[in-house]
Parts: structure tokens; C-alpha cells; sequence
């Protein structure tokens, strides 16, 4: 019988890339020192070199370059790639999403315009009042419409900020 353990660690070394082409220089080495403080394991890299774009999620970084693991989405398994050296490497994006940015503005927008709704609605549909609608009348109309448009922009500013990726540039090459 073969050990679990025994086939992960030939499956890994079956994996793993061979020895690097040249060893890193000290440029590499510096900027490995600035670069890797700002990824962390799993963030959702794009890498723009001298051979395309390549995604994947951050798996290491040192002087001897970029290891990104790459999730083909069609496919269940995960596969690393060979490293990027730092002198083939462009631009480093990095997958933010800043949380709720899209719903704190989607509430805002939707409380603003359902306020002036409901109040507008409020002060034409009193019955019978020379002077418009009573002061109450309009304040629960104009709160209503607050939440009830704040709980709706939010919902689609949320909807909208998780459809739309945020990339933020960490490195690039001049």
C-alpha cells in the first residue's frame, strides 16, 4: 500500500521546477526585498512580462523571482508555475476590493433620491389641507424613503462593486 504522504511528497517534487536558469543578482535581490513586504501567500496576482499576462494566486516570492500558483477555472486542479524571474517581470497587479466601497455609495445615492421621493409623494397626497401635508406625514414619508432607498442602492451598488475587479498596481518596471 502507498502512503498519502509518500505521494504528495513525489507529486510535489514531480512538480516543482528544476534548478533556476542563472542565479538571482543583487538588483534581484533588492528588489525582491521591496516587492515581497507587499504580497502576501494567496493574493490574486496579474503579471504583465516580457511573455504575456500571466493570473494566479501569490505562492512565493524571493530573489529568484515570482511563483505564482495558477487555478485554471475549468479545471479542479492547481498547478505552479515556473518562477518569473524579476528581469522578465513588467507590472505586478494585485486583486483588491475594497470592502463595501460600492454599498456605502449605492446607500447613499438611493437614501438621497428615495428621501426626496417619499416626501414628494407625501406633501402632494394630503387630502383636503390648503397648506400641504402636516409636518408628520411628511418626516414618516421622508424616512421611509431613506431606508427603504438606502436598503435598495446598497443592494445594487454591492451587486455592482463584487461584478467590477479592482487591480491595484505593487510594482512596475520604468
Amino acid at each position: 500500500m502507498i502512503d498519502a504522504h509518500a505521494l504528495l511528497l513525489v507529486a510535489t517534487l514531480a512538480a516543482s521546477p528544476g534548478p533556476p536558469a542563472s542565479s538571482p543578482t543583487a538588483a534581484d535581490s533588492l528588489l525582491a526585498s521591496v516587492v515581497t513586504p507587499l504580497l502576501k501567500p494567496g493574493d490574486r496576482l496579474r503579471v504583465r512580462s516580457s511573455f504575456g499576462v500571466a493570473e494566479g494566486l501569490a505562492a512565493a516570492a524571493g530573489p529568484g523571482g515570482l511563483q505564482l500558483l495558477h487555478v485554471p477555472v475549468e479545471e479542479g486542479n492547481h498547478a505552479f508555475a515556473p518562477p518569473l524571474a524579476w528581469s522578465q517581470i513588467d507590472r505586478i497587479e494585485r486583486q483588491t476590493r475594497p470592502p463595501g466601497g460600492g454599498a456605502r455609495v449605492g446607500a447613499a445615492v438611493g437614501a438621497l433620491l428615495g428621501l426626496a421621493t417619499m416626501i414628494s409623494a407625501a406633501a402632494y397626497s394630503e387630502p383636503g389641507s390648503t397648506y400641504g401635508a402636516q409636518g408628520g406625514t411628511l418626516l414618516l414619508g421622508g424616512i421611509v424613503g431613506a431606508i427603504a432607498g438606502g436598503c435598495a442602492g446598497a443592494l445594487i451598488g454591492g451587486v455592482i462593486d463584487a461584478a467590477v475587479p479592482h487591480w491595484k498596481t505593487v510594482y512596475e518596471r520604468r
